[in-house]
């Protein structure tokens, strides 16, 4: 492998070439108009030569000594990156603890809805005591169960406070129990995950039917303002550098509380996912 410092030297990964008598963006030698044409935006681009080089650079700075360099799968979990790291011998943080995990005490129960909100707690929340501490749906129910059932557990157990997961498209089955939450002063706290789709559905529809998926599926809605004419208290993060006192402040609250949390489209926590979009191929993907 050449020296790092060579590598760095090389022209960026992202540059204007010129084709025919247009310039048009390359990432390497990849024109992005056709990436976009054929997986759709948004698409997320990212240079194998500029992650290799970095990967170099670092690996270099610790040579003569026993290291590991280990990449943080919480930042990026793209497959493809994923599998260039593993190639290069990166090692793995899979493990390192969300937002959310810290502002959890050990006596709250969390309550995941279907679709993708159940599998971003199962790939990032560790549990680090015994005992039931989350509630999936997973062949029980689907859209809207985590809101009721958030209801029935608060009630079972009102010394703990009950911490509700949900996309944006599963609260809308069941935001009339909002009203309930209030009218019992139930210790609930929910986290509402707002892509403005229903995000497994929308992956499913761009993955076996190639249509259907360009558009959001839902106007923005303002869950933050909808919670607050309910009687709770509502916040509502656009950047990422809110959340953690955003999340804070409602586990804090002694009353019912709702954080809106704006999220992006096409992030998800299913590798299967990215897989069948990246192989263009819906084969082996089980929905």
């Amino acid at each position: 492998m050449p020296e790092p410092s060579n590598l760095i030297a090389r022209q960026p990964a992202f540059l204007y070439r010129k084709t025919s008598k247009t310039l048009q963006l390359h990432c390497e030698q990849a024109p992005l108009a056709k990436v976009a044409a054929r997986f759709g935006t948004p698409a997320y681009v990212y240079s194998a030569q500029t992650v290799r080089v970095r990967f170099a650079a670092m690996d270099q700075a610790f040579k003569g000594a026993p290291h590991t360099i280990c990449y943080s799968v919480k930042a990026n979990s793209n497959l493809s990156l994923l599998r260039l790291l593993y190639k290069m011998g990166s090692g793995f943080d899979v493990v390192s603890g969300g937002e959310l995990e810290r502002v959890l005490r050990p006596d709250d129960l969390l309550v995941c809805d279907a679709s993708l909100a159940s599998g971003w707690a199962g790939a990032y929340f560790e549990q680090r005591t015994p005992g039931r501490r989350v509630l999936f749906p997973r062949g029980q129910a689907g859209l809207g169960y985590a809101l009721p059932a958030a209801v029935g557990a608060a009630t079972a157990r009102p010394g703990g406070r009950t911490v509700v997961l949900a996309g944006d498209g599963a609260l809308g089955y069941a935001v009339g129990e909002l009203a309930t939450i209030v009218e019992h002063k139930l210790p609930i706290t929910i986290v509402v995950l707002n892509n403005r789709s229903l995000g497994w559905i929308r992956w499913y529809r761009r993955i076996v039917f190639g249509r259907g998926w360009e558009d959001e599926d839902f106007g923005d809605v303002a869950f933050a303002d909808v919670a607050r004419a309910f009687g709770l208290r509502g916040q509502r993060v656009t950047e990422p550098g809110q959340l953690a006192a955003a999340l804070r402040s409602a586990a804090e609250d002694a009353g019912p509380a709702l954080v809106d949390v704006v999220t992006e489209v096409w992030q998800t926590p299913i590798g299967a996912h990215r897989e069948a979009v990246e192989d263009g191929t819906a084969a082996g993907y089980g929905g």
